[in-house]
């Protein structure tokens, strides 16, 4: 019976290792089943050699198959087209948690069936422009959105000048200079603005969605400054909040394949790695060039 089992691990292993050489000898970026294919093959990999550390190993095929690395949380960064027609960074990218062991596939029908039908505009940087700040308002009254996730807004003083006064804006009053903020144009939606992660570039709210709580989480990474900085503050978020169910938005200012960009840079591996770090997946989407 120990034979069997062995044979049926070793087979496994073999399926890992193949799915994972399928995405390195893979010329240009790899499709999205293949990267999915090594995510899960990295994962069981992980797990595999976890349990046989602890002297407990056992891999089978048919977990390989259907399961994920099980970790608490499940991360998926996108880059989701704003508006019809307008031009948006691919360095905009949202991160999306849930503490269920999903497969990215599941967690893009959690997002469609939870978080969509309340109209979430995620991952906008208007580029401190006042046309796009009207344009934005234009579209959460045509389109009955809810939240929107913005970077870079257009600020005067220390305040977002042009919104409706029904909306509820979050951003921070300590600073002349606003590089991130959270709209709710829904006063039906239960909101906490946490204090202890607020800075000139980062907005840290709870909000209340069909009576689940959600961390949202909007962020922009100043691209003259070292990244390790930003990703120090992040990580202060994850050490100390809950972040089973997170909506992070960010305009990262960053490069890499994993999102689609034509080209990596330093800034884009450092924060590749970090999401590797905490068991993130990355389930982007390729919008093609948005310029």
């Amino acid at each position: 019976m120990a034979a069997i089992d062995d044979d049926a691990s070793f087979r496994s292993l073999e399926y890992c290792f193949e799915k994972l050489e399928n995405v390195l000898n893979c010329a240009g970026n790899p499709s999205k089943k293949l990267r999915e294919d090594a995510r899960t093959a990295l994962g069981k990999l992980k797990s595999f050699i976890s349990n046989a550390y602890d002297g407990s190993a056992d891999l089978k095929n048919s977990d390989v198959v259907s399961a994920s690395f099980v970790k608490p949380s499940y991360a998926s960064i996108v880059a989701p087209s704003i508006f019809e027609n307008a031009n948006h960074s691919l360095n905009n990218v949202i991160v999306c948690a849930n503490e269920n062991n999903f497969t990215s596939e599941e967690v893009r029908q959690i997002i469609r069936t939870e978080l969509n039908p309340r109209k979430i505009q995620v991952g906008l940087n208007l580029h401190k422009s006042k046309s796009a700040t009207q344009q934005l308002i234009l579209n959460m009254e045509a389109r009955n959105i809810d939240i929107a996730l913005v970077q870079e807004p257009h600020s005067y003083n220390g305040s977002l000048p042009g919104f409706p006064s029904s909306y509820r804006l979050f951003f921070s009053h300590s600073f002349d200079i606003i590089k991130a903020d959270i709209i709710v144009r829904n006063r039906n939606i239960l909101t906490f603005l946490d204090l202890n992660y607020l800075d000139y570039n980062m907005v840290t709210v709870r909000l209340n969605i069909n009576r689940i709580s959600y961390l949202f989480v909007s962020y922009y990474f100043e691209p003259s400054k070292n990244i390790d900085f930003d990703l120090q503050k992040i990580n202060q978020i994850f050490s100390n909040v809950p972040i089973n169910r997170l909506v992070w938005s960010m305009d990262a200012n960053s490069k890499s394949e994993t999102w689609f960009s034509p080209l990596s840079d330093s800034r884009g591996t450092k924060l590749a790695e970090f999401i590797s770090a905490h068991n993130l997946f990355v389930v982007n989407e390729d919008c093609g060039p948005t310029f």
